[in-house]
């Protein structure tokens, strides 16, 4: 091995390899952290930057079938309280409409606001982000069955994006149990 280590270009190769281990070495360290840990260095990411936006975000909770069909709920949330519900629905074959108007996939749509939050059934609950993370904690502190499949992701700013767990005995539109949410905005929604 010394007489390979006199030769500059190998004395490189070594070095550059022995850069790479190492740094192999701490992004594997890094992804060891268990699920909880994960969700609770996310959660401390969120309260500070839930004081940061003073608790004004809104998400979504979307849902599409393999067939075709879903629906989309956005929560939108002032001063950490709910105090609204945006639901769309669409649809795999487009609806006839009357003569001379062309077909529409689009399904259902509401708003929710102030008393009548949670008034109407098939959509997401009006959840605050806290109360996601408490739900994710339950998710990743039970046992996963052998037949299931945890799944724990984070958004680009670190923030809680999916948290559950799917039957994969089932092929198509697997139940899920746990958070699933996506176009987390942070600051007032625009209507």
């Amino acid at each position: 091995m010394q007489k390979l280590m006199k030769r500059p270009a190998l004395k490189t190769w070594w070095y550059l390899i022995s850069w790479v281990a190492l740094a192999g070495s701490l992004l594997a360290a890094e992804s060891a952290a268990t699920p909880r840990e994960q969700l609770a260095k996310s959660r401390a990411k969120w309260k500070d930057l839930k004081a940061a936006c003073q608790g004004n975000y809104s998400y979504a909770v979307r849902f599409t079938s393999f067939a075709g069909f879903g629906h989309e709920t956005r929560i939108v949330v002032e001063n950490n309280q709910v105090v609204e519900r945006r639901f769309r629905s669409w649809s795999a074959r487009p609806v006839q409409p009357e003569p001379g108007k062309a077909p529409s996939a689009e399904g259902e749509t509401w708003t929710e606001q102030g008393g009548n939050l949670g008034k109407h059934p098939g959509a997401a609950l009006p959840k605050t982000l806290d109360s996601l993370y408490e739900e994710a904690e339950k998710v990743v502190a039970r046992p996963v069955a052998p037949f299931e499949r945890l799944y724990l992701q984070f958004d680009p700013q670190g923030l809680l994006k999916t948290a559950f767990t799917v039957d994969t005995r089932i092929a198509a539109d697997a139940p899920t149990k746990g958070v699933i949410i996506e176009n987390l905005t942070l600051g007032k929604a625009k209507p």
